[in-house]
């Protein structure tokens, strides 16, 4: 009964910061839909669209847990993002 308060999808509103979005290639449907809407709701409200990156090889908690060993795939994208939003 508390989905939809807790989802990002239903508090998007314009915003001048950069976000980064992940799918990951084995994320089940009900998982992976959710952010999809949420990168074309964030592209709505801001004009442009978030930065969106696939995962191969990964699943929804994979993805985390690859930050640090050497298969470092997600911690790599998200310093990437993070040095270009900060140049």
């Amino acid at each position: 009964s508390q989905y939809e308060a807790c989802s990002p999808i239903t508090h998007v509103h314009a915003t001048g910061v950069s976000l980064l979005l992940t799918v990951c290639e084995f994320d089940p449907p009900f998982l992976a839909s959710p952010t999809f809407e949420l990168a074309a709701r964030l592209t709505t409200a801001n004009g442009r669209p978030p930065r969106l990156h696939w995962l191969a090889g990964h699943n929804h908690v994979s993805n985390v847990l690859c930050i640090g060993p050497a298969d470092n795939v997600a911690a790599d994208v998200a310093a990437d993002f993070l040095k270009d939003a900060l140049s």
